[in-house]
């Protein structure tokens, strides 16, 4: 995994725009494929390879 700065400044672990797991660096929250919001197209997203790496990094799993 590689470790890159957000906008914010803060630092984030993503895998680049290859990852299945989709966060949102704002809210912290993270979306599997098939999940509502899933394919938002956002300059906020944070790209994972698992759903154990979100979590690692502070994500919680959307609820819907």
């Amino acid at each position: 995994m590689t470790q890159t700065t957000n906008n914010n400044g803060g630092d984030d672990l993503y895998t680049g725009t290859s990852g299945k797991i989709i966060g949102n660096s704002q809210s912290h929250i993270y979306h599997v494929p098939g999940q509502a919001g899933y394919h938002t197209n956002s300059s906020n997203a944070v790209y994972f390879n698992s759903e154990a790496d979100a979590q690692a990094a502070g994500y919680r799993k959307s609820l819907r």
